[in-house]
């Protein structure tokens, strides 16, 4: 009997490349077969298709890891994760200069400082890599236990934005995808880098996000030891590819 093909789901975590990576995705899936879009919102109709919907391959959103409890079918992960300070600051610019965003009307009324402490907006700004992974709001050192346990047992490949060419690699040689050349989506450009904000900035965003740092370190750790276990072929290959895209 035939295996059942896995339904990939990419939990996509805002500001970490996830446009990129749908692109990528696009190319490798029929449209016919991918479901994206899915938010919290949206789960009765995520719910809905995932039964109509006999062929799906592949799921994309901003929805917390957990939707493969809503088919029979076999699923497997993967996701982004990004440096902590940078996906805050990259987020305050880009929402001040997307006109058409949620928060651009909020956030241009606000200077970054105010922003990073802005409690209504701490579910989006403090720890919200932990968030999307445990499905909590207000995540504690628990919860980065279980987003450990989680992301080891459930993601065949938990990137790194800074090491995107890297993760995407990976993610080809477990999903058989054929095509990972890309162009960037959703970049915001000509945005300030963090040596370019005052310490004490940085420190708040730190504080804040201590979680989320902690998250982020274990899991660029264990990519690396990922990469450093490749056999001497397939670190030819990545080492072409990452030439290549460094043209």
């Amino acid at each position: 009997m035939e295996k059942v093909k896995e339904i990939i789901i990419h939990t996509h975590i805002p500001k970490t490349g996830g446009m990129t990576l749908r692109s990528i995705a696009n190319k490798n899936y029929e449209k016919e077969k991918m479901l994206t879009n899915v938010f919290p919102s949206s789960l009765p109709q995520f719910k809905k298709d995932i039964v109509e919907k006999e062929d799906i391959e592949f799921v994309t959103g901003h929805h917390p890891f957990g939707l493969h409890m809503y088919t029979n079918k076999p699923c497997a992960y993967i996701t982004m994760l990004r440096d902590p300070i940078d996906r805050v600051i990259s987020m305050y610019f880009y929402n001040l200069r997307k006109e058409n965003h949620p928060l651009h009307k909020k956030v241009k009324e606000l200077t970054f400082e105010e922003f990073i402490n802005d409690k209504q907006l701490a579910r989006r700004t403090v720890n919200r890599q932990i968030q999307k992974i445990v499905g909590n709001l207000n995540p504690n050192e628990n919860d980065l236990k279980k987003a450990k346990k989680i992301l080891s047992k459930h993601y065949k490949v938990v990137g790194i934005t800074e090491m995107f060419d890297e993760s995407i690699f990976l993610m080809k040689k477990e999903l058989g995808w054929r095509d990972i050349s890309y162009e960037r989506k959703n970049y915001t450009a000509d945005r300030p880098t963090k040596a370019q904000f005052s310490d004490e900035i940085i420190e708040q965003i730190k504080k804040l996000n201590q979680l989320d740092i902690q998250l982020y370190n274990w899991a660029r750790r264990k990519l690396q030891k990922r990469l450093d276990a490749l056999d001497s072929g397939i670190k030819q290959e990545l080492e072409g590819f990452l030439n290549r895209n460094s043209k």
